[in-house]
């Protein structure tokens, strides 16, 4: 069966020069449309998902050059609404060698911006849909947009989840898109949510890092500052030994300077388990070098749930953990990251394993920044995302409530 995607947000027309002619050396522009959610779905219907993108756009023949453009790649647009005066436009120049690409925005008071929960009846919208997506920039782009995306939202918040854990790339994501920090945060305290994770550091063990992590890495630096993180999530594909790939969490550290570098062992990774975390964490000799835990990295490499697996591990260089649980019978070893990605379980529905890693965690003395639930569960979102925000939250509260009531 396939699966439903909701997408909503502002499709816009972008124009841009021939080739890589700059603003000034242009004399045509050619046009396209895209915007990120749109361009969600677009990939989405590509990959043979039931994509459905929900917008605002003007009723006029640019307007409907832009359903158009969406519809031939099979995107649903039966709830796009018409209305408003102007579809909104970016001009687009692309980079050159050094030279960065260049856009500018022209998308005030845009169809979208005028939209009002009244123009979407959404529970015909939402009707057999599986999942929901879409970017902080919708709701940034007016206040009546803003109310819109709240009312879509407010399965998941009922549900009891008031932190988020934030992508380097999404922040960027949202700067590209004409958001400055000042707007992100107030879109934070309007909601009433706060950011409790940043992540995600990778390579950072690379003898030669490309520019593009480099800087991923100096965003994150700044997201932590701006969101009031103590910590960055990090993870190691590659696999070297402990001695180099603690020389590097070391530099890693050394430029984090004030923020924690969370190491995640994780069963598939060149840090598969507690051991060689602990190894590479200890030989960095950082204070900031700290470890993640997390229940089904911890059952899937094979590791039982009792504390020698801990012994000789300070219960303060446990930065963080994340609860969820596992079926059985785990994937093939070539295979395990898939599980990981698409199958994971809410908190003590599996085999049984939340309960006892977390009275572990209790016992040890560790007290995590962050308890994150990392739920992974495509049958999860088959049922609908509310059921999926509700299954996990109300699963996560009975697991804390036998095993360490004193965190909620």
């Amino acid at each position: 069966m396939k699966k439903k995607i909701i997408t909503f947000g502002e499709i816009m027309l972008r124009l841009a020069p021939e080739g890589y002619h700059r603003f000034i050396q242009a004399d045509s522009f050619g046009a396209t449309y895209g915007g990120g959610e749109a361009n969600v779905a677009v990939s989405l219907a590509n990959y043979g998902f039931d994509a459905r993108f929900v917008t605002k756009l003007p009723n006029h023949e640019i307007g409907q050059a832009a359903v158009n453009s969406l519809r031939k790649y099979g995107v649903d647009t039966t709830h796009i609404v018409r209305g408003g005066d102007r579809i909104g436009i970016y001009f687009l120049e692309k980079g050159a060698s050094q030279r960065p690409s260049k856009v500018i925005y022209d998308r005030a008071n845009s169809s979208i911006s005028t939209a009002t929960s009244s123009d979407f009846d959404w529970e015909e919208i939402f009707h057999d849909a599986d999942w929901f997506h879409f970017t902080g920039i919708t709701p940034a782009l007016s206040d009546s947009a803003a109310a819109t995306c709240l009312d879509a939202c407010k399965a998941a918040k009922e549900a009891g989840y008031e932190g988020i854990g934030l992508r380097a790339e999404t922040y960027v994501d949202a700067l590209n898109e004409g958001l400055f920090d000042e707007d992100i945060l107030a879109i934070l305290d309007k909601y009433d949510m706060k950011v409790t994770e940043v992540e995600y550091i990778v390579q950072w063990a690379e003898e030669h890092r490309s520019y593009e992590q480099k800087y991923k890495e100096q965003l994150c630096f700044h997201m932590c500052e701006l969101f009031n993180v103590e910590q960055i999530n990090c993870g190691l594909m590659e696999n070297y030994s402990v001695e180099y790939t603690a020389q590097k969490l070391r530099e890693l550290c050394h430029r984090a300077g004030k923020y924690i570098i969370g190491v995640e062992p994780m069963p598939y990774s060149g840090i598969p388990d507690v051991k060689k975390g602990w190894a590479v964490v200890k030989a960095a000799d950082c204070e900031n070098a700290k470890l993640i835990l997390d229940t089904w990295h911890w059952v899937r490499a094979n590791q039982p749930i009792e504390l020698s697996v801990l012994e000789g591990i300070p219960a303060d260089k446990i930065v963080s953990i994340q609860i969820n649980d596992v079926w059985e019978r785990p994937y093939a070893t070539t295979i395990l990251r898939d599980e990981s990605m698409h199958d994971r379980l809410a908190p003590g529905t599996g085999i049984g394993t939340t309960v006892p890693f977390v009275k572990m965690i209790k016992e040890k003395g560790i007290k995590p920044n962050a308890i994150g639930v990392e739920v992974i569960s495509d049958a999860n979102l088959e049922k609908g995302i509310e059921y999926a925000a509700k299954h996990t939250y109300e699963n996560t509260k009975k697991v804390l409530e036998e095993a360490w009531p004193e965190v909620l």
